[in-house]
């Protein structure tokens, strides 16, 4: 038997009904400070998935950026779930089959966090890393970061070069979920699930 809902645009409108919970609301607010603060409407950053772990995450997941599934426009959800129905939510889920990871320990989020298109991503690197580091923080548990994709990767590096206070986080590289095997995606699943449990 499945351990996601039949039902997953009623599963997403179930979410919309938790932002406000005490551990995600903080970063609901975040995503639409960091949104107004770029020009753009509140809710044009994803919001964070209430089953994940919000501000008490023991992981990261750094994804690229937005993409359609997670985009408030174009059918997207607006949120950052791995409830929404495009490739790389379906692996995830699929990941997340095959190693048991507990979903409430982790804080999906992206190293460009607001939408921009492929042509731009290089030169968005300079403030997602500022944002980011805003992100991290608000995330006093977090004992670790995975990077899926290139634009993670080099956000989570351009951060790491103003300050050396999260050079401690375990740190693990992966390809994106969309352009990842099933077998190293499954990888960088169980390795954090351990990242997540250790202290």
């Amino acid at each position: 038997m499945s351990r996601w809902p039949a039902d997953l645009p009623a599963a997403r409108a179930d979410l919309w009904q938790r932002l406000d919970e005490p551990h995600v609301a903080p970063l609901v607010e975040f995503a639409d400070e960091i949104a107004e603060e770029r020009g753009m409407g509140r809710g044009a950053v994803p919001y964070p998935d209430p089953d994940g772990g919000g501000v008490n995450a023991r992981v990261l997941f750094l994804l690229n950026d937005p993409g359609d599934g997670a985009k408030n426009t174009g059918g997207g959800s607006g949120m950052l779930t791995i409830l929404n129905t495009d490739m790389t939510s379906i692996k995830q889920r699929t990941a997340i089959d095959h190693t048991g990871f507990d979903r409430s320990a982790a804080l999906h989020w992206n190293g460009i966090p607001w939408p921009v298109t492929k042509a731009d991503r290089s030169r968005q690197i300079t403030p997602a890393a500022t944002a980011l580091l805003r992100l991290l923080g608000k995330l006093d548990d977090l004992n670790g970061v995975i990077t899926f994709g290139e634009f993670a990767l080099k956000v989570w590096t351009a951060a790491n070069r103003r300050t050396e206070r999260y050079h401690g986080l375990e740190h693990v590289h992966s390809a994106h979920p969309e352009r990842s095997s099933y077998v190293n995606l499954d990888a960088a699943y169980a390795r954090a699930g351990d990242i997540a449990t250790r202290g």
